[in-house]
């Protein structure tokens, strides 16, 4: 049995979670983006409350690593290695873009060569994936501008997103992704872990 905290908060919302062995216990959403760091705290205390479980009962820490807000993105790591060195347990990092490809993989009732996830970066610019239906990484994930990803659409490909709008992952999978990287111990190291930030922070020069 283990029980896992899932933290996202790599766009407009927050997503805290509480899983049972892969199943969903409780969760609590933000749809305030400026909020995230004010409101993760509590939404965190809720779903436990929610679950009966108190912070020391959790086994794991689930997190979306990336790519998206920055600022999110901080939040949500940060929040989550406190946890777990307060608790001494294990993280558990996930990259969105491969959470949305294993999502059209096992949901397309179409036999694709390619699959693919895409999410905007800035105008004109994207963060993509692509994998065949094994998983098995042909464009790691990675930033990229719009004429770079024109050449690799086709007909062959299953493709979520579109570039522009925020796509969110499918949660029901997520958990049960996390639960079987606890079983396996695929847990990232919590000195190093790091943001999938996949592109420079875009900054401009005071005149």
């Amino acid at each position: 049995m283990n029980f896992i905290l899932h933290l996202d908060t790599s766009g407009n919302k927050c997503y805290v979670a509480i899983s049972k062995n892969g199943k969903l216990l409780s969760e609590r959403i933000s749809n305030n983006e400026r909020e995230h760091a004010a409101r993760i705290n509590s939404l965190i205390e809720n779903a436990l409350k929610e679950a009966s479980l108190l912070l020391q009962n959790l086994n794991a820490i689930a997190v979306i690593g990336g790519p998206g807000s920055y600022t999110g993105l901080r939040i949500g790591l940060a929040t989550a290695k406190g946890i777990c060195y307060a608790l001494n347990i294990p993280l558990i990092m996930h990259n969105k873009l491969e959470l949305l490809v294993l999502h059209q993989i096992e949901n397309s009732k179409k036999n694709y060569t390619r699959y693919a996830a895409i999410l905007p970066a800035r105008e004109n610019e994207y963060f993509v994936a692509v994998t065949d239906k094994n998983l098995k990484p042909i464009l790691a994930p990675q930033h990229i501008i719009a004429t770079d990803w024109n050449a690799w659409e086709s007909d062959s490909m299953c493709i979520v997103g579109d570039g522009v709008q925020e796509v969110d992952i499918d949660y029901p999978i997520w958990h049960s992704k996390a639960a079987l990287d606890f079983k396996n111990n695929n847990f990232a190291d919590l000195v190093l872990a790091t943001p999938f930030y996949l592109k420079e922070v875009h900054t401009t020069t005071k005149k």
